[in-house]
């Protein structure tokens, strides 16, 4: 068990990595350490916690900020694991567009952003599990099956938000099928793009940025209109 794993185990039991079993295991530990330390182990939870959820993207360099194990040689299991991760979630996506329910790509049904669009940050519950550094992002972008399914599943999530990507207009209205102001999924897809050098697709995000970037749609989080601005 890595350090990270280990790091979930002790201070985030519901991670998505753990297994069923596992974070039944780790929950009892956490009571029994609580108990043990006379709810010390408590406290030290709440304010790893606490501090796990102030991770933020760096507003000021979105491409190579807190870059995970940058000089390290790529993980091919956690790389295994990510595009399994992925390919799973495409066959969702196509089946969710395919029968029109588009309500299940809302973050309020569904949450998938950290192996559909890979960044190179750690997240608060699932740590650097999904992260990749630059040597990971080359691995990744030599790989045609995963990238066709990479853009694949930023088209499908945008038609979702109501917009036609390939030929940058709003598609027709359908139940749904809406900008939801979630700007943190829009964030992070825009920081992906961009970190895997997706010209196009990252352009054509842009413009569909200025299409919602009017008063009648909640404003955005200035780190993710940062990371919407960037010359390509």
């Amino acid at each position: 068990m890595d350090a990270q794993k280990v790091h979930n185990f002790f201070f985030h039991p519901f991670a998505q990595e753990h297994t069923p079993a596992i974070k039944a295991l780790s929950v009892v530990t956490l009571v029994a350490l609580s108990l043990i330390t006379l709810s010390g182990y408590l406290l030290l939870f709440t304010i790893i916690n606490l501090r796990d959820r102030s991770i933020t993207p760096n507003v000021q360099n979105p491409k190579v900020s807190n870059i995970v194990s940058p000089h390290f040689p790529p993980d091919q299991n956690k790389l295994n694991h990510l595009k399994q991760k992925h390919s799973e979630q495409l066959k969702n996506f196509e089946m969710w567009a395919q029968s029109s329910n588009w309500k299940m790509f809302k973050p309020q049904f569904s949450h998938y952003d950290w192996w559909t669009f890979p960044i190179s940050r750690a997240s608060a519950g699932q740590g650097t599990t999904y992260a990749v550094n630059k040597q990971e992002i080359e691995t990744l972008k030599s790989d045609p099956i995963f990238m066709n399914n990479y853009r694949r599943g930023v088209e499908l999530v945008v038609q979702s938000w109501g917009w036609d990507l390939a030929n940058e207009c709003p598609l027709p209205v359908a139940k749904d099928r809406e900008w939801t102001g979630y700007g943190v999924r829009l964030g992070k897809m825009a920081d992906s793009l961009y970190l895997f050098n997706e010209k196009e697709l990252y352009s054509k995000l842009q413009k569909f940025f200025k299409h919602i970037n009017t008063p009648q749609y909640p404003q955005l989080e200035s780190w993710v209109l940062h990371v919407l601005s960037q010359n390509v």
